[in-house]
């Protein structure tokens, strides 16, 4: 089935997205390992850098819940939210993991976590009420997760080294779960 034609706005916050994904797999693509993250995701949100770690959260619109904890050393999180009564939660412990989450729409959660090192987590959500709870422990692991339409959910866990996994959901009311080992 052909993909529908994105919005305006959709298509503006799939492009910040992308923008977002590149920069945090920046560091995994064979760069320097001092490259330093982008410093800003909104044009009033500075990005909070402590002990090595690098956090960033832009929120718009009402009601939002973004919840950010880093253990261990260069991990970078970075969260957009627009709309209404969007929550995630990112819990990172180890070595250079990186996370990225875009939600757009109303009522979406997400709750991402990874330990071990170099595992990188890219999730959109675009709709109303999706859902998707993303675990990775292990090493140089990737996940992708793209939701849109409504009461999408995704259930993932990856665990080991060198693992990758692309989810899509288009459509409303579909689900998908995923385990790796």
């Amino acid at each position: 089935m052909p993909k529908p034609p994105e919005t305006g706005r959709a298509r503006r916050l799939s492009c910040l997205c992308m923008a977002i994904s590149a920069a945090l797999l920046w560091p995994h693509m064979g760069h320097a390992a001092g490259a330093a993250p982008p410093s800003d995701l909104g044009p009033d949100e500075p990005a909070f850098v402590d002990g090595g770690q690098t956090a960033g959260i832009t929120q718009y619109g009402t009601s939002q819940r973004a919840t950010i904890n880093q253990s261990g050393s260069a991990n970078v999180a970075w969260t957009f939210q627009s709309v209404a009564n969007n929550a995630v939660a990112v819990t990172q412990a180890g070595l250079q993991n990186t996370a990225a989450l875009n939600q757009s729409g109303n009522g979406n959660q997400a709750s991402l976590y990874q330990q071990g090192s170099r595992n990188a987590l890219t999730a959109n959500q675009f709709g109303n009420g999706n859902s998707s709870s993303m675990t990775q422990a292990g090493s140089a692991n990737t996940a992708m997760v793209k939701q849109v339409g409504n009461g999408d959910s995704v259930q993932l866990r990856q665990s080991g080294v060198h693992q990758s996994i692309a989810i899509q959901q288009v459509g409303s009311g579909m689900h998908a779960t995923v385990v790796q080992h």
